[in-house]
């Protein structure tokens, strides 16, 4: 799976059917479809400043709780992204990239995981290091 970098404007995926491709002029006439991003944050204000840097070119789908999104994806199994606040109740972000990394999926395992945290030290960073996170932020500083 290809990595998706967020802070690029319409990414552009692969034709899902051969169809609408016109290969004399090299090119889609379909439109391209947006990638999932799963939210996961239980703050509202968290969720609407990322819904509005993110919303215009990606599908979003929001969980309140890490549990949620645990229980949404294990059934449909369908994420481009996650974008997981560190800091939840009953299960944390970190608890959810290592459910994420050893889930019996091999498209759970590879999901990019975007860890945001309030503030982060060097013990987090260690933690994070360990769990294979793909990105970590904080809401503190731009990282």
């Amino acid at each position: 799976m290809d990595r998706i970098v967020l802070s690029q404007p319409g990414p552009v995926l692969p034709p899902s059917t051969p169809e609408a491709a016109d290969p004399q002029r090299g090119w889609d006439e379909r439109p391209a479809r947006k990638p999932l991003v799963v939210l996961i944050d239980p703050h509202p204000p968290h969720v609407e400043a990322l819904q509005a840097v993110l919303g215009s070119h990606h599908r979003l789908r929001v969980h309140g709780s890490a549990e949620q999104a645990w229980a949404s994806l294990q059934v449909d199994g369908e994420a481009d992204a996650v974008i997981a606040s560190l800091e939840q109740p009953r299960m944390s972000g970190l608890e959810l990239v290592a459910r994420l990394r050893k889930a019996r999926s091999p498209s759970l395992r590879r999901i990019p995981i975007v860890l945001v945290a309030n503030s982060i030290d060097d013990g987090l960073r260690s933690r994070i290091a360990r769990e294979a996170v793909d990105f970590v932020a904080a809401w503190d500083r731009p990282l």
